[in-house]
């Protein structure tokens, strides 16, 4: 026996039509079943479509917003990169934590360095949201929120910093709530600094900004290494007793020296750096500089190459040089000996040799004389 359903608008159960009852039913009625049947197919084709649109929407509307948000933080993090790429020394920690009170809207960022064999943290830039720069301080770790970040992990608090924080001039700032540090490891992995921003509101999107600390404690820990070697590599250059220099192979000048190529010919900084190094050359010696130079392109080091050097009193010392050039650089750098004393007694044993060898001369040539005066009488 066949059966057919019948549902009001509401979708609620109206009837049930069985297959006796079809014969006599009139067509009217049948009529206005399939009608209501049709209205309610419509109805539910019409409401699918509109949730579609609407979950569409809500997609569309979505990848959006995440589309602007990728956007926002390649632009981001891009200015970040151009605003600090170019600055080293001071004006790259100035540059670092004033960017990222900017970029990531918090109240505070600072950049410090480990002291006193790791007992105490030094700050060496600290600016606040009002786009001041705040004097730098100092600090024991013991106890303090950096201690956890020195133990090589990022961390992150979100209520009562202020309370925690053991420092006087950053306790000045009322109420600062949250704290993000991560912390600047060396190539070797040892935890040499920290980079930590505050904030007196809770911190929104924490999962990108200690993504972005976590980019520029790598940059800020690059810097701090190459600030050490500098470090290393000026006090190296200023004990050495010899003169050290590196010069260019571009436009011939010397781009850094040690005090002792200052002391041995007298000039000051600027007057060696204002003039290619060839016009201090003795003008006999500077075919044979020039093809040093040729020489240290191809083979890339010389370990020995004599030639005179004119000093600010206008008289002219022997340098003794030992260089290594860098072509991808356009560098060469060199160590010099001076031997110009060296030289002087050479060339002392070498007028004494000349007058012994024409004492001989006059000797013999008397012999001769006596001897030829002796045969004519």
């Amino acid at each position: 026996m066949r059966r057919l359903v019948i549902a009001d608008k509401n979708g609620k159960l109206a009837g049930v039509v069985t297959q006796g009852d079809l014969l006599p039913i009139d067509p009217i009625e049948l009529y206005e079943v399939l009608e209501l049947l049709q209205d309610q197919v419509s109805q539910l084709q019409s409401e699918n479509a509109e949730l579609l649109q609407q979950r569409n929407q809500e997609l569309e509307t979505l990848f959006e917003q995440k589309a602007s948000e990728l956007q926002r933080r390649d632009e981001m993090l891009h200015n970040l990169v151009l605003g600090i790429g170019v600055e080293t020394g001071e004006g790259f920690w100035r540059s670092l934590t004033a960017y990222l009170t900017e970029a990531l809207q918090i109240d505070y960022a600072f950049v410090g360095k480990l002291t006193d064999n790791e007992q105490r943290v030094r700050t060496l830039a600290v600016h606040g949201a009002d786009e001041k720069a705040l004097p730098n301080f100092d600090y024991e770790l013991k106890g303090a929120l950096c201690e956890h970040v020195i133990a090589k992990q990022t961390c992150l608090y979100r209520q009562g910093v202020w309370r925690q924080f053991h420092n006087d001039q950053m306790q000045q700032a009322p109420q600062i709530e949250n704290y993000l540090g991560a912390p600047l490891q060396n190539s070797e992995g040892q935890s040499i600094g920290l980079l930590v921003v505050l904030s007196h509101e809770p911190m929104a999107n924490t999962d990108f900004m200690e993504e972005v600390l976590g980019i520029f404690a790598t940059r800020a820990a690059s810097e701090l290494d190459r600030q050490k070697a500098e470090v290393e590599q000026q006090s190296f250059f200023s004990l050495s007793l010899d003169p050290i220099c590196i010069a260019s192979t571009e436009d011939g000048h010397f781009k850094k020296f040690n005090p002792a190529l200052e002391r041995i010919l007298g000039y000051l900084t600027t007057e060696l750096l204002s003039k290619p190094f060839l016009d201090f050359v003795h003008p006999e010696d500077k075919a044979a500089t020039q093809s040093a130079i040729a020489q240290l392109r191809v083979e890339g080091s010389i370990p020995a190459f004599e030639n005179r050097y004119r000093a600010q009193d206008g008289s002219y010392r022997w340098f003794l040089w030992a260089s290594t050039a860098v072509p991808e650089q356009q560098l060469i750098y060199a160590t010099a000996r001076d031997i110009t004393e060296r030289k002087q007694i050479e060339e002392s044993l070498r007028i004494k040799t000349k007058q012994q060898a024409t004492v001989v001369e006059l000797g013999q040539l008397a012999r001769y004389s006596q001897i030829w005066c002796t045969r004519q009488n």
